[in-house]
């Protein structure tokens, strides 16, 4: 076998430092993973969502929004965004909060079909039902509140009965805004 000029030795020299560094760098990082970092309370994180906002409207000098553009100037802006499916406000703002897909999170739809009644039932005007009835996993606020942080949420879907917002005003007030 004749590698590099011929210099098998050279080769076993540069396979073995190569092993050791590759090890290193594995060690390295599995170390790393395995050690909670603290959480930042020096920090505020603020998720803005217009459900039904086309995110070149933020472009558009015609749309006339200065906070929002501040706020998108002044902080982080997603410069493009894959939704989930169906992409309606509901199972959109549970992907957003959750990070997992309908499929996981359980909210697969601005309505559902109760199988005993026969009915559709609305979850838009009428949100009868805790957060904990319709989704299956964590929402952001959920790990952060069980890290000692302190959470918000202002209108935002699917926080009825949420015991780990500290203080929320929910998407729904009452029946009296609807007449």
């Amino acid at each position: 076998m004749v590698f590099f000029g011929g210099n098998l030795l050279r080769l076993r020299r540069l396979s073995r430092w190569a092993f050791l560094v590759l090890a290193w760098v594995w060690l390295w990082c599995l170390l790393a993973t395995g050690v909670p970092a603290e959480p930042r309370k020096d920090q505020c994180v603020i998720l803005v969502s217009i459900d039904g906002l086309a995110g070149f409207y933020l472009d558009d000098p015609k749309a006339q929004m200065p906070t929002i553009r501040r706020l998108a100037k002044e902080g982080a802006r997603a410069s493009a965004m894959v939704t989930c499916f169906p992409s309606v406000t509901w199972p959109a703002h549970a992907t957003l909060s959750t990070g997992v897909s309908p499929a996981r999170h359980g909210m697969i739809g601005n309505s559902y079909l109760d199988r005993k009644t026969g009915q559709v039932v609305g979850l838009l005007c009428d949100p009868v039902y805790e957060k904990d009835q319709v989704l299956k996993t964590p929402t952001i606020y959920d790990v952060a509140h069980q890290a000692g942080l302190k959470t918000a949420g202002v209108l935002w879907p699917i926080t009825r009965g949420a015991t780990t917002l500290n203080w929320f005003v929910p998407d729904m007030p009452g029946d009296d805004t609807w007449e």
